[in-house]
């Protein structure tokens, strides 16, 4: 219908970041394609009044290629937002799409309709399967004049609601004392419903308070708990201060039930006693959590704590709800625990473990790799500027130069080094018979090995779980912290005499140097950690796992990741 209408296309194309495949199906257009007068609707809560389901119609296209929309005679100027696909278990967002809130609307399902009142309503019932749909369709209308329904559908008509609708509408007395919930958005628990609040002279007794009436449990029925829980009802009820199952809570209840909730945490920690490491451990866990709250016993509390006969939906669902905060809290206090002994591990100082000949000659060949790599982007640099002939291409190729010059002391030949060097044995089997590879000196080659040792500390297994999102950051901020190494770093140019240069400018290059090398270096050797690290993640969490990947390859500063992004598309 859009090609339809005259006028210019104006498109509005979306951008996509984090996990993509999560984004597709999603409501929110990747390209939105409007023309001046097109129905449209709004598809987010914008506030001043906007809401998601708001229709209107788009008047113009502003300066900045934003449209402008007439929501019912109030123009607005709607930019791009962002929409996320939230994990609730990782409480981070995996992907997002940042677009114009609005999708076309020249037809309205049921659904997206319901709450509107519209002028003029045309309605297909062609489709309709669902009881009340037609109704709920026909109510839109605001009057029979701007009504029109096409392909009647009498089936679809005469569908009955669930018996339980027609039970719930004639007992509908029962429910009358739910009208005025409370609000719970500005009052906490104490000054909803005080402790000390005495029972209205309104409140009656069919028995003798003093004696147990057809309502009541005897009091030994009531659980005891010699154990206090850490956890207090406010901190509960504020939790849960939107669910209808705390709303008219009576004072009395109130008052017993810290002692239900003292009975229940003792329960739950006698279930977590054992400590459950393994997902079959969890789960056990829980099933002895759903049998309890199953069992008579914790029916019959809920008896006495509302001393009734027969506990309701609500009743129930408020002493369940208990329960699982409780486990929930127990959860997350032990969680907390784990993660401070293991960031406490961290932070004591061990020994580098005592390298075999093998990985020296692993350090030895990617210190030479390193060395080539950024000699190698230096030398295209000054090429490159060649040709250039401003004041400033001249000196930055006059430098690339210099530090070109200085990185060639750091090779030397094959025949220097001893026979007997067992770090010589992985660049003999990496060059073969061609002998082209870069041989750094021992100097180098120990500068190398210290580093080595520093990165190795930041990218543990126990590292990578705590740390994952900082990983990099935490490699770069020790390796920039280690005096010794810099110390080692400076060493190695010792031996230059450039009476070209100044101090100031020598050491400016000694420091781009450093941390171009080491940069490259830490690049490989997260790489490399991170192929270690995805053999000890379980299966099931692997989505997860490659999405937090991606992630931090974009947030590694930019330039050759080649070799991380090989370990991720090999995921």
């Amino acid at each position: 219908m859009l090609e339809d209408m005259e006028g210019e296309m104006h498109v509005f194309k979306a951008k996509d970041e984090g996990y993509l495949k999560l984004l597709r199906g999603n409501a929110v257009p990747k390209t939105l394609t409007v023309k001046i007068c097109a129905p449209v609707i709004l598809l987010k809560n914008i506030g001043n009044g906007l809401f998601n389901g708001m229709r209107g119609k788009v008047h113009s296209i502003s300066k900045e290629n934003l449209p402008i929309i007439d929501f019912h005679g109030r123009m607005i100027t709607v930019s791009p937002v962002r929409f996320d696909v939230f994990d609730a278990q990782q409480q981070k967002s995996l992907a997002s799409r940042r677009q114009i809130p609005l999708m076309l609307a020249f037809a309205l399902t049921v659904h997206r309709a319901q709450g509107q009142t519209i002028e003029k309503l045309e309605i297909d019932c062609y489709s309709f399967f669902a009881p009340g749909q037609m109704g709920v369709a026909v109510g839109r209308a605001r009057n029979k004049t701007g009504l029109c329904i096409r392909n009647f559908n009498k089936k679809a008509a005469n569908l009955k609601h669930p018996q339980c609708v027609y039970d719930f509408y004639d007992n509908v007395e029962q429910f009358q004392n739910r009208v005025d919930d409370c609000c719970w958005a500005d009052i906490v628990c104490e000054d909803l419903l005080p402790l000390d609040t005495e029972p209205s002279s309104s409140q009656t007794y069919e028995t003798d308070p003093e004696e147990p009436g057809p309502s009541e449990l005897p009091a030994e029925a009531t659980p005891k708990s010699t154990v206090e829980s850490p956890f207090s009802l406010e901190e509960f009820f504020l939790h849960n201060k939107d669910a209808k199952f705390t709303y008219n809570i009576q004072s009395d209840v109130i008052k017993k039930l810290k002692g239900h909730m003292n009975w229940i945490y003792e329960i739950i920690t006698d279930i977590l006693k054992e400590s459950p490491k393994t997902r079959q451990k969890w789960t056990t866990a829980f099933d002895q959590l759903n049998n309890f709250l199953v069992s008579d016993n914790h029916i019959t509390s809920i008896k006495t704590l509302f001393s009734v006969d027969t506990i309701t939906k609500e009743n129930n669902k408020l002493s369940s709800k208990l329960a699982f905060w409780l486990m929930d809290k127990l959860i997350e206090n032990e969680a907390k625990k784990v993660q401070q002994t293991q960031e406490e591990e961290l932070h004591q100082e061990t020994p580098p473990p005592q390298l075999s000949q093998a990985a020296k000659g692993k350090i030895r060949y990617i210190a030479g790799a390193c060395v080539n790599k950024i000699g190698t982007r230096l030398q295209k640099s000054v090429v490159s500027k060649l040709s250039q002939c401003t004041a400033k291409s001249k000196i930055s190729r006059k430098l690339d130069y210099r530090k070109q010059r200085m990185l060639k002391t750091f090779r030397i030949n094959e025949s220097e080094v001893d026979d007997s060097e067992p770090s010589m044995a992985e660049i003999d089997f990496k060059q073969g018979l061609s002998h082209g590879l870069y041989v750094v000196s021992d100097d180098v080659f120990n500068f190398f090995i210290k580093l080595h040792d520093v990165v190795q500390s930041t990218i543990t297994v126990a590292q990578f779980h705590l740390h994952f999102d900082n990983i990099h950051l935490n490699c770069r901020s020790a390796v920039d912290a280690s005096d010794l190494l810099l110390d080692k770093w400076i060493d190695l140019f010792g031996e230059i005499d450039d009476t070209q240069m100044e101090d100031e400018i020598f050491l400016n290059l000694v420091m781009e140097l450093y941390k171009d090398i080491t940069e490259y270096f830490l690049k490989v050797s997260i790489a490399e950690a991170l192929k270690n690290f995805k053999a000890t993640v379980p299966r099931k969490k692997k989505q997860a796992f490659r999405v937090k990947l991606t992630a931090l390859v974009k947030n590694i500063p930019q330039g050759n990741i080649k070799m991380l992004v090989t370990h991720v598309d090999g995921f």
